[in-house]
């Protein structure tokens, strides 16, 4: 069960870089994503695609604090095919430190 994490501060008003990249960028078999996040002020949001899908539009992180809990800051999660590419990215009017991770459970 691959698990991506990254902690990533915005500069406001600029969608940060891409998060996801590595071997775990393209998803290797039928899987569900989980994608957990939490924000150390808010706004924060989310942008996520999966291949040609989009998961988060532009969604709030609306959990804030400083350590992220994988039972209590679920923010998406979807079913993918093989071969789906992964892609996350962040802004803000802040500049909040976001603190994110996917995992990627194989079904």
């Amino acid at each position: 069960m691959p698990v991506i994490s990254g902690t990533v501060t915005c500069v406001a008003n600029t969608r940060t870089a891409e998060q996801i990249s590595g071997p775990n960028e393209f998803v290797q078999e039928l899987s569900r994503v989980d994608l957990y996040g939490i924000t150390s002020a808010t706004p924060a949001l989310c942008l996520c695609f999966a291949g040609s899908d989009v998961i988060s539009d532009d969604r709030n992180v609306n959990f804030v604090g400083t350590s992220l809990d994988t039972s209590a800051h679920l923010l998406e999660s979807v079913y993918v095919t093989p071969g789906t590419r992964l892609s996350l990215k962040f802004i803000s009017t802040g500049t909040p430190t976001i603190l994110w991770t996917v995992r990627i459970t194989p079904v």
